[in-house]
């Protein structure tokens, strides 16, 4: 590649930059969202709860479900953070696709571009393939989803954490 090409990028290097930057944003936001619900679950160990804290993020979601169950609250704070962790939940399998699927960048004839997001996963001893393919407008709609999903995660944790006595 010649320093000209470098300063000129096509449209393939443009969307590739574009979907990486995405995939880098969701990432972040995903880590810290495990994090918050690894520290509430160490804080509920060292409070004496009667949980675990999992190797899995997926596992520690569920475990961190239970947790909002155990500590307890009002019937709206006990349902507003089981709901909060509910839609965590839902969009977490997407994290494990940015994280381990690798990326093909697609172009339409529009100039718009795609992400084909292709998986490998090993389960029950099968090897299991998947694809999501994104569109560049489904990831503004999915970024925003995940922002959502942050924020109203961070919030609902907050209350528990000040329930456990933090």
């Amino acid at each position: 590649m010649s320093v000209e090409n470098l300063l000129q990028p096509n449209q393939h290097d443009i969307a590739r930059a574009e979907i990486e930057a995405w995939r880098g944003e969701c990432l972040d936001l995903f880590a810290k969202g495990d994090a918050l619900i690894g520290t509430l679950l160490a804080l509920a160990l060292d409070k004496g709860h009667d949980i675990h804290l999992p190797q899995l993020s997926g596992q520690r979601t569920m475990e961190a479900i239970r947790l909002v169950a155990l500590v307890g609250g009002t019937d709206a704070e006990v349902e507003d953070a089981g709901k909060a962790l509910d839609d965590w939940q839902a969009i977490e399998s997407r994290g494990e696709l940015l994280a381990h699927g690798t990326i093909t960048e697609v172009l339409d004839r529009e100039g718009n571009w795609h992400a084909l997001i292709d998986t490998v996963t090993y389960r029950a001893g099968k090897l299991n393939r998947g694809r999501w393919a994104v569109g560049q407008l489904e990831t503004d709609e999915f970024r925003q989803q995940i922002v959502a999903s942050f924020g109203r995660l961070k919030a609902e944790l907050g209350r528990v954490r000040l329930r456990l006595g933090s």
